[in-house]
């Protein structure tokens, strides 16, 4: 073509799959080939107007003006490369091309922009053969493709770098090859890194930096100022590494974390450990990482260094290929660690020329210049704005938070306005302020100064939200910012500017509305203006109350069919929880919410903080035969019987019942004794156990609470098995299994049916045995009930065993294992006590042989498969 295009511009990159393993083999064969490779795409692109702008090695990046034109040429460059016969080159090459449409700059015949950077990250997940297309693309093509081409949907994918996902299609057509496997994005490799919701500007030395200092120390600590970067540092770089760590790279945020005891709690929880009753959980992590190659990248830890420090030092003194990335103010330490000190992004030279070239190529500029495009597209840096813009950086001492800060009122004031006003402000507050370190002092001024620039009822709805920790709703900041300075409908529209200057930060819940958060040193600035206002308390008061309402409203849901979203939503707000159980005052309402979330910590195995949390509630709550207490102690003993602590638990359950006897709690009363007859049957009290529940169901059939005394059938029915009264047995669950169907109770159906599986496979009634662990197995299944497959299994595999199906039985049995031994499985010390007498039971009538053809079998069956293959039996 005549010259380069401009405008919006559709970028061809290729280049050779595994080009230099080719050359180390056989540099003269492959020199030969990449000669053939070169003039095939540049004859083809040629004849398609395409622009050849650069070249570097093996690899061709190609302008093209029109859309269609790229992809034709990907397509007869491929066709020509694929259908080479070995004859006709002495190495026959696979090439992967991305094509991608974009905007870019053109200077000196070459492109620049970020489109290039989206087209190079899209060609690294292509493979040797493959077309990649991005979204941009596909939607300015829309009906232009020849109608034997097909774009193959391969969805979102995050990439290396930037901030955006890409939606990507796969060109398919008549002599290309087709099938490829799955993109390596950073989607597929093992890992919870938030996506960056800005550009990563600079820092490419340092970023270096901790990327080797990473693979030669178990441990590196990012140190720094506040607001100069550690946390998106450390996360840029843990996205560089994933494909190092094919165990998983983790990000655990402990800036939440108000008490150090919680550290293990919430690493377990990130990595997705169960805490073993009456084991220390910091040694089941231990034992869950030692035999991987894992990174843990531990965000904000300086208000916690001792406990940081222990549980690290733990750690590592067990996991060999460990590696662990920490960001904190100050180092922890910790004999072997490596300390990376950050500095802050280098400022313009105040000596030098200030025009909008000898600055651009300045990290503070770029930042700066990035940040506020995003807020103003208006903006751009001009010979005429370069020297504001220098000396803001320079004011602002290159941290990249205060420069963000800053930039995010380019849609308000220009930068020379803005460059007056900082100079007037940082004089004043530094009158007061020498005693503070410069770096922090710097930050806390710039907070202070883009504070200072909003309305009252800005200023009112950043400070009240500093109450929260971990994120919130839109809803939550409605009810804790009102007031009678602020209606409840100015709240919105406040966040949303909040949010569009910088300051607030907007993030998706798992729900998939609206969360918000703000940064560590925005909130605790935002904490400071609180009690300078004098309204920690009443913010305190309204925050324990939104929290105590979302507990209260979810409490029914975490028994429910949507028991995962609401243990979710539960997770999501967990440190708000934790922060207003933690408050001085308000003892019932911080009781209540432990009351109301408590499902979560059983479910979630997380006795220990349950236990913690209850019980020193409970001491400090003094009216001793409430309601309230004695259900507090009811769900204490629960917890202390999941971990093994019978006399604890039994202590406390008689506590409770005879609380609830004296308030003529007839309903609490029979649940009480329902658990003590569970309690007893576990320790294999089956006589006493007998009693409790026949008192139990006896008072539910009074108060005429009809679901209730079914639920206690169901246990007499279980316990019938265990004393070997199989028809009883038969009888109690057959009664609980009519009541349950009728009313579509699903969890409380598939218990049954399992259990009434197990009673008539002893009585002999293997078809009908097979037929209720199969259905059962349907519920669990659908309802992602983890633990009780792994138990149906048991049944099931036991089942199938003496039904002749040796062999899918066996691969019941071992998936069922497999279940429990992925950390995926959350056992009380009961059930696992009655799993492992299951497993015990059925190897010893399995006998050696069957043991052989498992073993020999190769693969175990996923649950979805030993179910489907049961259906068919």
């Amino acid at each position: 073509m005549s010259g380069p295009p401009s405008g919006i511009i559709t970028f061809l990159f290729t280049d050779i799959e595994e080009s230099t393993r080719h050359f180390e083999r056989d540099e003269q064969t492959m020199l030969a080939a990449v000669k053939e490779h070169d003039l095939l795409i540049r004859t083809v692109v040629g004849a398609h107007e395409g622009f050849v702008f650069k070249t570097v090695g093996d690899a061709f990046m190609v302008a093209f003006s029109q859309p269609l034109s790229a992809v034709l040429s990907a397509v007869e460059i491929q066709r020509a490369l694929q259908s080479q016969s070995p004859s006709s080159s002495a190495l026959r090459v696979r090439v992967r091309m991305t094509v991608h449409t974009g905007s870019a700059e053109l200077r000196d015949s070459d492109y620049f922009g970020t489109a290039l950077s989206r087209a190079n990250r899209i060609l690294s997940l292509a493979a040797g053969g493959q077309i990649l297309i991005s979204q941009s693309t596909r939607d300015i093509l829309a009906e232009a493709l020849p109608s034997d081409f097909t774009l193959l949907d391969l969805h979102n994918h995050r990439l290396k770098d930037l901030t955006r996902p890409e939606h990507l299609y796969q060109v398919a057509t008549q002599g290309i090859e087709k099938n490829f496997p799955p993109l390596q994005s950073l989607d597929k490799l093992p890992n919870n890194l938030p996506l960056p919701l800005t550009s990563f500007i600079g820092r490419n030395s340092e970023m270096e930096f901790v990327r080797d200092a990473v693979a030669r120390q178990r441990l590196v600590t990012v140190t720094g100022p506040g607001g100069s970067g550690k946390t998106r540092l450390a996360l840029q770089a843990a996205a560089t590494m994933l494909a190092d760590f094919p165990d998983g790279v983790w990000f655990i945020d402990l800036g939440t974390i108000l008490d150090g005891e919680l550290i293990p709690q919430t690493i377990a929880t990130v990595l997705g450990v169960s805490e073993e009753p009456g084991h220390d959980l910091l040694a089941s992590i231990r034992l869950h990482l030692a035999d991987t190659t894992t990174l843990l990248v531990l965000d904000n830890c300086e208000h916690l260094l001792k406990a940081v420090a222990g549980a690290v030092s733990h750690l590592i003194g067990g996991c060999q290929r460990l590696r662990i990335l920490a960001t904190s103010r100050e180092d922890l330490a910790i004999y072997g660690e490596r300390q990376f000190r950050l500095p802050c992004l280098p400022t313009p030279d105040k000596n030098s020329k200030e025009t909008a070239a000898a600055i651009i190529s300045n990290e503070s500029v770029q930042l700066f210049v990035d940040r506020g495009t995003s807020v103003a597209s208006d903006f751009h840096l001009t010979d005429s704005n370069a020297g504001a813009v220098a000396e803001i950086c320079r004011k602002l001492d290159g941290i990249p938070l205060a420069i963000e800060f800053a930039a995010a009122n380019l849609d308000t004031m220009s930068p020379g306005q803005m460059v007056r006003r900082l100079s007037d402000f940082f004089e004043m507050l530094n009158r007061g302020n020498r005693n503070v370190a410069e770096r922090h002092q710097t930050l806390h001024n710039a907070i202070s100064w883009s504070y200072g620039l909003l309305d009252d009822p800005m200023k009112r709805v950043l400070r009240r939200m500093s109450i929260f920790r971990g994120g919130w709703s839109l809803e939550a900041a409605e009810q804790v910012c009102i007031g009678t300075d602020l209606e409840i409908e100015e709240i919105t529209p406040i966040l949303g500017q909040l949010v569009r200057k910088s300051l607030v930060l907007r993030e998706t819940g798992v729900d998939d509305n609206p969360r918000y958060r703000l940064l560590e040193s925005v909130r605790q600035f935002g904490a400071e203006q609180l009690l300078l206002e004098d309204e920690g308390y009443d913010t305190s008061v309204r925050h324990l109350e939104v929290c105590l309402h979302r507990a209260e409203s979810l409490s029914p849901e975490l028994k429910g069919p949507n028991q995962r979203e609401a243990l979710d939503l539960v997770e999501e707000d967990l440190d708000n929880f934790r922060a207003a159980m933690a408050y001085p005052e308000m003892i019932e309402e911080r009781l209540r919410i432990g009351i109301g979330i408590h499902w979560y910590w059983m479910t979630r195995s997380r006795f220990t903080e349950g236990v913690s949390i209850i019980s020193r509630l409970t001491n400090i709550y003094k009216k001793m035969d409430s309601d309230l207490r004695a259900r507090a102690l009811n769900i204490l003993a629960v917890f202390q019987w999941a971990q093994g602590e019978f006399a604890d638990a039994h202590k406390n359950f008689d506590a409770a019942l005879v609380s609830f006897r004296k308030l003529g709690d007839r309903s609490s009363e029979a649940m009480t004794l329902n658990n003590l007859g569970m309690l007893e049957a576990r320790q294999q009290n089956l006589g006493i156990a007998m009693d409790y529940f026949e008192s139990a169901h006896n008072i539910y059939l009074e108060l005429g609470l009809e679901r209730r005394a079914i639920q206690v059938i169901d246990n007499l029915g279980a316990l019938c098995i265990e004393t070997g009264n199989y028809e009883r047995a038969i009888a109690y669950l057959g009664e609980s299994e009519q009541y349950f169907r009728a009313n579509n109770s699903q969890y409380d159906l598939a218990r049954t049916l399992s259990n009434l599986g197990l009673a008539l496979y002893r009585c002999g009634l293997y078809a009908d045995a097979q037929k209720r662990e199969t259905e059962s197995l349907t519920l669990r299944l659908a309802l992602k009930d983890v633990t009780g497959t792994a138990m149906g299994l048991i049944h099931l595999g036991t089942i199938l065993i003496y039904t002749g199906h040796e062999m899918v039985g066996l691969q019941a049995l071992g998936c069922s294992q497999q279940l429990i031994e992925s950390d995926k499985v959350h056992l009380t010390v009961p059930e696992k006590a009655a799993i492992e007498e299951a497993l015990k039971q059925s190897e010893s009538s399995i006998g050696t042989a069957a043991r052989d053809l498992y073993l020999a079998a190769g693969r175990v069956m996923r649950p979805d498969e030993v179910f489907q293959f049961a259906q068919g039996i």
